[in-house]
């Protein structure tokens, strides 16, 4: 899954995404809330940096990448 880094606010795909392909969500400052209900992994810096990032809700997830969350200062809570 890659996903434009203009991203703004919350991101919601009840679509089939079974996976956040590396560096998808990196460097997007905009972004504020993550929900992937079907997602079962995340690859390495799948979110990196994402600076404003506060809330992440995935799936059951089985595979979490290197530096997934690394950056992520304002991140409060992953919901699996």
């Amino acid at each position: 899954m890659a996903v434009a880094p203009t991203l703004t606010g919350e991101y919601t795909d009840n679509a089939d995404v079974t996976s956040v392909a590396g560096g998808a969500f990196s460097h997007n400052t905009a972004i504020t809330s993550v929900v992937l209900p079907k997602v079962t992994a995340v690859g390495d810096y799948g979110f990196g940096s994402a600076e404003n990032l506060e809330t992440v809700t995935l799936g059951n997830l089985t595979e979490i990448g290197e530096d997934a969350f690394r950056g992520c200062t304002s991140l409060m809570r992953i919901s699996i």
